[in-house]
């Protein structure tokens, strides 16, 4: 088998795995990170068929034709290969539809010179065929705007390996595998682009950089669906809310950090990078029994004591299994950490408000059929807390049929009419027997359909009684 037809052979089969590689990306394209592997499987593939092009014809302006059509792919990957390397390194950032028109804008403006070269020889000054045995290899003259667009290729070819390169020493003891293959995508390619830089036409008369490219966007495909990163950092995402208070943690199926809220990096004091790759009970051990001994794809929502730089806190863990776009079964999951004691903090600050402005909460859900009184409701008539039950025909009972009437008629017609407020005035029994002017507010909640579902109001001893000095 003579040079020409072995290296047709590699091309050919280089451009059929392209193409397979392009489809199965295609067929998951509703996937996470899709489109960012797609967007490098295929200006590989134009460049294979442009080599493959340049290395078939025999005259020069066909040779010329397919080796400029290499670079509708040429130019286009090094941004592409710069964004897979930023979407695995760092999965969180996001560039606007702007910011990717501007990094295209210089590929566009290599085309442009590169088509329109017969008038000016900015790109190419002069080409000519060389023959190497059996095959005819284009040579050429390169003009002052090549070395613009190598400076700018280069600069995104670069930038994706330091980010490649800094992933997988990240993770070189956690993940060794990841390691190898991380490090090996992001050298492979640099490697082949130099030998063809530096050696002579003689020694290697083929670019070996567009199948180094494909080897590469095989490694990084095949770690990015071995450790399901895209899918279940992305899936996560969607739960995310920009500067929450709560601790957000996302694990994968081995319990390892993917990422975490920055509520999550200050609570620990530990910076994401560091966070990242850890096994959660090396930073939260209290939250290891719940991911091991229950069914984390049923969910979890407990109380939890964490000791936290030596003090007890109380938190409210839940734990959301995150599904898998490919797959039934769960990928991953969102830890949610809330600390309760603010939560009490808040309560504690209402009943307070309650307690100085002289008024009772109740909330009526009618759909359920059940009513909670607050303690400052009861004690405007006299009771303490224990000694009124939470039912709700409670506040009929004390108060007197007519005034029952006129309280329940006033609601009615508010709610006929279509109102989200009622303010009423009536009168309620006091535990001593005597009557208590009292203040209703109440507001009215339907649902979609317009159903009146729930009525929450507060009472209030009207100004003037003389209960109102004792409560």
């Amino acid at each position: 088998m003579n040079f020409f037809v072995l290296t047709t052979t590699v091309l050919c089969a280089a451009l059929l795995v392209a193409s397979s590689l392009a489809l199965i990306i295609w067929n998951y394209r509703r996937a996470p990170g899709a489109f960012v592997m797609l967007g490098l499987a295929a200006p590989v593939i134009l460049w294979l068929i442009g080599s493959t092009g340049e290395l078939w014809a025999r005259t020069l302006d066909t040779k010329v034709f397919w080796a400029n059509f290499q670079y509708f792919g040429i130019v286009t990957v090094p941004v592409a290969y710069f964004m897979v390397a930023l979407s695995v390194s760092k999965p969180e950032f996001r560039l606007s539809l702007r910011h990717w028109l501007s990094l295209l804008l210089i590929p566009f403006v290599s085309l442009l010179v590169l088509w329109t070269n017969p008038w000016h020889g900015w790109f190419r000054s002069s080409v000519q065929i060389h023959e190497i045995g059996s095959m005819s290899v284009l040579t050429a003259t390169l003009g002052p705007y090549f070395w613009v667009h190598t400076l700018y290729s280069y600069f995104f070819i670069i930038g994706g390996i330091v980010l490649l390169m800094r992933h997988a020493l990240l993770n070189r003891q956690r993940r060794p595998l990841q390691f190898v293959l991380m490090a090996l995508s992001a050298l492979v390619p640099f490697a082949a682009n130099l030998l063809y830089l530096l050696l002579d036409n003689n020694v290697l008369p083929v670019d070996p950089t567009p199948i180094s490219i494909l080897f590469s966007t095989l490694l990084i495909a095949f770690v990015i669906v071995k450790l399901n990163f895209f899918d279940v950092i992305r899936g996560a995402a969607q739960t995310f809310v920009d500067n929450m208070e709560d601790i957000m943690l996302v694990l994968d199926d081995e319990l390892r950090i993917l990422t975490a809220s920055r509520s999550a990096e200050q609570f620990f004091d530990i910076s994401l990078a560091e966070l990242r790759g850890q096994k959660v009970a090396q930073v939260v051990p209290e939250i290891q029994p719940y991911l091991t001994e229950t069914d984390v794809s049923l969910g979890v929502e407990c109380p939890l004591r964490l000791c936290h730089e030596n003090q007890a806190l109380d938190m409210e863990l839940r734990i959301t299994p995150v599904q898998s776009s490919m797959s039934d079964h769960p990928k991953g999951c969102l830890i949610t950490l809330r600390d309760l004691s603010s939560v009490m903090l808040a309560e504690q600050r209402l009943r307070l408000a309650m307690q100085a402005s002289r008024q009772g909460l109740w909330d009526f859900d009618m759909e359920a059929g059940s009513i909670y009184y607050s303690p400052e409701w009861k004690r405007l008539l006299g009771y303490k807390n224990h000694e009124l039950a939470n039912n709700p025909g409670l506040a009929s009972k004390l108060t007197p049929p007519d005034q029952w009437r006129r309280l329940s008629s006033s609601v009615e017609q508010a709610a006929e009419a279509g109102a989200q407020w009622v303010e009423t005035e009536f009168k309620m029994r006091h535990r001593d027997g005597h009557l208590v002017n009292i203040l209703a507010r109440t507001l009215l909640i339907r649902n979609a359909e317009g159903k009146l579902i729930r009525q929450v109001g507060t009472h209030m001893v009207m100004p003037g009684s003389s209960d109102i000095e004792s409560i």
